[in-house]
């Protein structure tokens, strides 16, 4: 499998469709002498959710980065700029048949490249 992360210029791809995904714990970050840490609660039964598709439209205010196999845009990230020059991860998804190769990793680590420019 060639994944390839790149800009997306266009309306179609940043309106990938939301899919369902494992909710199977809680991550509980916490703050002790200046240092982000968090623990991991798992839950006894894991369930599934879907959140609803969003409507973007294409704006100049964002970053957007798809991952792409071939044509096929199958992982998407959206930073919102700030007017303090910092990047917000508003959106990460990856569809559901190429979850578990690394992609949101490397959507991740090109939104964190974004944020160093």
């Amino acid at each position: 499998m060639s994944i390839q992360i790149k800009a997306i210029h266009n309306q179609i791809d940043i309106n990938l469709p939301n899919e369902p995904f494992k909710i199977w714990g809680q991550m509980i970050p916490s703050l002790e002498n200046v240092k982000w840490d968090y623990t991991i609660k798992r839950f006894e039964q894991t369930s599934t959710q879907c959140f609803p598709n969003e409507n973007y439209d294409y704006d100049d205010n964002a970053i957007y980065l798809g991952a792409y196999e071939g044509e096929k845009c199958i992982g998407l990230a959206i930073l919102q700029k700030d007017m303090f020059k910092y990047l917000y991860l508003d959106d990460l998804k990856v569809n559901s048949a190429y979850r578990k190769h690394g992609i949101g990793s490397k959507l991740i680590a090109a939104c964190m490249n974004e944020a160093k420019k």
